[in-house]
């Protein structure tokens, strides 16, 4: 596309800017940032438990993998879906509905005696979470000014390590003295509660947003922004690392290190808490602030760069010679994994015309889980089982590093040649 057609689509289909929040911005954020919190521990507590489950029900590496790949397939096959319904409907009952039923899905994970009724529930979350995350982001970007909405994405994405180190701890903790079923009845409870908060919500959109939409010529206007594509790219081969990474960490600490269940959770999610917070948080102040200074590409400079510095620290993370090592190396490559968290979300958002923001974040989910965490897991836990080696089946992920730098390089340098 060339500058001045894309220029004419966002004068055409881009809302005003905002120079103030939404009045109602905080309440948003806050009910959102906790149900996003209980998101993430519904979704990592299988992580936690994962080596009783193998065991409870006798499964192979392959099947404990494919556990995560139940999950995914539903959460970025039905995200189109949501996306075009979060551009066309009332975001609020839909936020709700998929809180509702992801959390349904937890008390049935916890009932399941089979490995297909494991799968069908992890495939049932999956629904319920992809409803959830592909509208939330974009529908807390209305509430803020663009100034202002990397800081916010940052407090709601703070949600990814908190709630999943939530989830490992808890999970550890619950799992250890009550048994993995009961975790997950423990926490499939909250969820309903706070759904219903979320129909308290106003709807920040226009009508006229809501209504005037064409899901052909959306999909068209987004496939030819260089910015958006290449943020996606990066972002499939990051989804790959970190999906990846989080599924089996703590089963590594456990076989590597011999630790039990509850003290490799309890390590990893201390680290999750720690590192991926403030990477997490100051991401999204870094990424506001080197946005201010350079234009839209700012974000992007902040996570081609995080996830190059990750690199050396992660196969320092592999090849550590000791328990004390490993937490020196997997602690920075948590930090510099989640630095980019809020401002790849705020250059997904802010690449594409504000009616197709919801559209735009549902094909970066599909895209980036399909060629992602949905085949990284299970492609590990096949290389542990063939080579008896799950460091060796982990050590895939270190070229996937470097290829999302590279693309949110190039998303970087499109953003800026738009802007000249």
């Amino acid at each position: 596309m060339t500058k001045k057609n894309l220029n004419s689509d966002k004068n055409d289909l881009n809302t005003p800017q905002q120079t103030h929040p939404h009045p109602q911005a905080k309440k948003a954020l806050s009910i959102l940032t906790a149900v996003n919190y209980l998101n993430y521990i519904d979704r990592f507590i299988l992580s936690a438990v994962l080596l009783s489950i193998k065991v409870d029900l006798n499964l192979s590496d392959f099947q404990a993998g494919l556990l995560a790949t139940a999950f995914m397939v539903a959460y970025m096959f039905t995200s189109p879906l949501f996306g075009w319904l979060g551009d066309t409907k009332k975001r609020t009952w839909l936020l709700a509905g998929g809180a509702l039923l992801w959390s349904l899905a937890s008390l049935m994970t916890g009932w399941a005696g089979t490995f297909v009724l494991l799968a069908l529930s992890r495939f049932i979350l999956g629904f319920g979470e992809s409803a959830f995350t592909t509208i939330a982001t974009p529908y807390i970007s209305d509430f803020y000014p663009s100034t202002r909405r990397g800081r916010a994405l940052a407090i709601f994405s703070s949600g990814l390590p908190v709630g999943a180190a939530l989830g490992f701890v808890m999970g550890g903790l619950l799992g250890q003295y009550f048994g993995w079923r009961n975790a997950f009845f423990i926490v499939g409870f909250p969820g309903i509660i706070l759904s219903a908060l979320i129909l308290t919500l106003p709807e920040p959109k226009t009508k006229t947003t809501l209504l005037d939409f064409n899901y052909t010529k959306i999909l068209k206007e987004i496939s030819r922004i260089p910015p958006y594509f290449w943020t996606t790219l990066g972002y499939c081969a990051y989804t790959f690392v970190v999906g990846g990474v989080a599924h089996w960490v703590p089963t590594y600490l456990q076989r590597t290190y011999a630790l039990d269940q509850m003290k490799a959770n309890t390590l990893f999610g201390g680290i999750a808490v720690g590192s991926g917070l403030i990477g997490t948080l100051l991401g999204g102040y870094l990424g506001d602030k080197w946005s201010a200074q350079s234009g839209k590409g700012g974000h992007l400079k902040l996570s081609a760069l995080s996830m190059a510095l990750s690199l050396p620290f992660f196969i320092g993370t592999l090849y550590a010679p000791n328990i004390g090592a490993l937490i020196f190396f997997l602690s920075l490559t948590q930090l510099f994994f989640f630095l980019s968290t809020s401002p790849v979300t705020v250059s997904i958002i802010e690449s594409v015309p504000a009616k197709a923001q919801t559209t735009a974040v549902a094909i970066t989910i599909f895209l980036c889980h399909i060629l992602g965490d949905a085949i990284s897991s299970p492609l590990i836990g096949l290389i542990s089982d063939n080579t008896g080696s799950l460091k060796l089946g982990m050590s895939i992920c270190i070229p996937m590093i470097f290829v999302s730098s590279f693309c949110w390089y190039l998303g970087m340098k499109s953003h800026r040649k738009i802007s000249l």
